[in-house]
């Protein structure tokens, strides 16, 4: 059973805001959703635990447990993920589509698509852009 430890504040983190899970939610969950839907933004392991009202250290045993890998890869994967939902369904510029999935600049989102899945944004775009889900295979990062 999970139990707020109130000696965990977000005092330790001003940049989260975090608010106390509802009964029953797992708060590791909620963490990762509150994560997804702040891609745009810094996010760290510090802002990440306050957001699940744990000590970094449990946040981190507990991430790990959970998902199999670390804090920043799972960051890397979901913003490349945010990335290539923007490049195939939207026009935006490719600075926009870094800024968005929280990359920052071009450059980054480019590096990160080159390591992950070889090859540019803009070419990932002209050959997934407009194509259906079912038509297409799904680059997945290389691991």
């Amino acid at each position: 059973m999970w139990v707020m430890n109130p000696a965990i504040t977000t005092s330790r983190c001003p940049a989260a805001s975090t608010s106390s899970p509802h009964p029953g939610e797992d708060p590791l969950t909620a963490a990762l959703t509150w994560a997804q839907s702040h891609l745009d933004g810094p996010l760290g392991i510090d802002q990440l635990a306050a957001q699940a009202h744990m000590s970094r250290s449990t946040f981190t045993r507990m991430f790990r447990a959970r998902t199999g890998t670390t804090v920043h890869r799972w960051l890397v994967t979901q913003r490349l993920d945010r990335a290539r939902h923007l490049l195939e369904s939207t026009g935006l510029g490719v600075d926009v589509v870094a800024a968005r999935s929280g990359f920052g600049t071009p450059t980054r989102l480019r590096e990160h698509f080159a390591a992950a899945l070889g090859t540019t944004p803009t070419r990932y775009r002209a050959e997934f852009a407009g194509r259906r889900p079912d038509d297409v295979a799904v680059a997945r990062p290389r691991q």
